[in-house]
């Protein structure tokens, strides 16, 4: 089913939810809510039965039997986006235009219910449509008509901040550049998992097993794929640095390197030094990956830098480095290519890009040129790490050279980008994205090599 199909009883429908969303009066009251909405914090509203509430703060404390209480809330996102020269001009045979603008539309509602202190249930339903593309949809991250997104019990072992949390739910660990719930994409990654957890002054432990769940385009038609994941992470307070030291396991028989199929038992470990300030930010990340893949050792590893400072109250600088290994040689016994296992995609949509066999260099200039406004303006200088290995999506697919051409070139190509953010109050938020890919060597030498054009506009909603 294609955007084109959907009925116009649905079109409808969502447009009339997209409409009537931004007739809602603007809110004053500053936002507890997360990116992750099992974050959320309402508390203040049980502080003061007094508080004029507002309609959707209404929603945020219901008191049932005894201690027990539920809240609900939601999130309505509509994303507009253009591609010129998708891919490069390089798109699969079945595949009708290189050049399309289409809509993605994303509705979510949850809800948590406390059973007492302890104790506590949260769900979250999802549903994304996606219309007027022309090509053909990608499941996983295009199209999922409602699915169970969460559903998960957490228990508070003791009052010091160790917990036990079981079922569906979304990670985000560190910066995301191994597992994260990728916010980006219409469809965001969720995962069956079983989670124990121990959050104090100074450390914050985490263990868990999980396993993706893959996203289907029906209702309630998600599925698992033999795919696990596991780890040991810990977060040490150091003042004002923290200091992140990580294991994390990893079992699939999916994967494909080098055109080959099979099964890959991946072992990963890393540390991670970071500060989040007001004038300072900076996170500095190195990890390293052994295991087997077929008959072959598993070798590789990654760098990562990003780091930005207020120069003013207007301006700040900021830069970002990877360098991320590829495979030296295909027909040896070792395996070098980086596994991005659940990544965030970590240079936007513009491109199908993933963080492995690659090097970056990212420096960028944010503004704030009034209250509530942000623009980004950055450029992005992205080579191969290796030139006998090929270039691989964020969903870890080979998709340079093909097997009838290849290029010893390194060079992929610079990305300038423009972002625009506007934050009209808690609840409302505007984005605008804008990016020129400019191809390089290696990407003319295995393709056409056009220029990509990428336009995107969203707003969203939260309640």
């Amino acid at each position: 089913m294609n955007g084109g199909a959907i009925p116009r009883y649905i079109m409808k429908y969502i447009f009339t939810i997209y409409f009537i969303v931004l007739m809602f009066p603007c809110f004053g009251q500053p936002g507890p809510i997360k990116i992750f909405r099992y974050f959320d914090d309402f508390s203040y509203l049980q502080q003061s039965d007094s508080l004029e509430r507002n309609w959707y703060e209404k929603l945020k404390f219901i008191p049932l039997h005894g201690q027990s209480n539920i809240s609900f809330g939601g999130e309505v996102r509509e994303m507009y986006q253009y591609f010129d020269n998708q891919n490069f001009g390089d798109i699969p045979p079945f595949f009708e235009t290189d050049s399309e603008g289409f809509l993605w539309h994303r509705a979510m509602v949850h809800s948590n219910l406390r059973f007492n202190k302890r104790w506590r249930l949260f769900t979250q339903l999802n549903s994304t449509y996606t219309l007027f593309k022309r090509n053909p949809l990608t499941p996983e991250i295009d199209e999922n008509r409602l699915s169970l997104h969460q559903a998960f019990v957490r228990v508070d072992l003791t009052n010091e901040g160790d917990f036990i949390q079981a079922g569906r739910q979304e990670f985000g660990k560190g910066t995301q550049l191994i597992i994260g719930m990728r916010e980006g994409p219409n469809t965001r990654l969720t995962f069956d998992a079983f989670l124990i957890g121990s959050e104090r002054q100074k450390r914050n432990i985490y263990a868990f097993i999980a396993t993706p769940v893959i996203s289907m385009q029906g209702v309630f038609d998600d599925k698992w794929i033999d795919e696990l994941i596991w780890t040991f992470y810990v977060v040490n307070k150091l003042g004002k640095d923290n200091l992140d030291v990580y294991y994390f396991g990893f079992h699939g028989s999916e994967r494909v390197y080098n055109e080959i199929q099979s099964t890959e038992d991946r072992q990963t470990i890393g540390l991670r030094y970071w500060r989040e300030s007001k004038g300072l930010n900076y996170s500095l990340e190195s990890n390293y990956q052994f295991g087997n893949f077929n008959t072959q050792n598993i070798s590789a590893y990654n760098i990562s830098f990003e780091g930005d400072k207020a120069i003013s109250d207007a301006i700040g600088i900021g830069m970002q480095l990877n360098y991320i290994s590829g495979d030296q040689d295909p027909n040896d016994k070792r395996l070098n290519t980086y596994n991005l296992l659940y990544s965030k995609p970590q240079f936007g949509l513009a491109a199908p890009i993933g963080s492995t066999n690659l090097i970056n260099l990212k420096p960028f200039i944010i503004l704030f040129p009034f209250k509530k406004f942000r623009a980004t303006l950055s450029n992005y200088w992205i080579w191969r790490q290796s030139d006998v290995d090929g270039v691989y999506t964020p969903a870890a697919v080979q998709i340079r050279p093909s097997i009838l051409n290849d290029s010893d070139a390194k060079f992929l190509g610079n990305q300038s980008t423009l972002e625009l953010f506007y934050a009209l109050n808690t609840n409302f938020q505007f984005f605008l994205d804008y990016a020129l890919f400019q191809p390089g060597a290696y990407v003319k030498n295995t393709g056409k090599g056009e220029t990509l054009n990428y336009f995107s506009f969203k707003t969203s909603f939260k309640f």
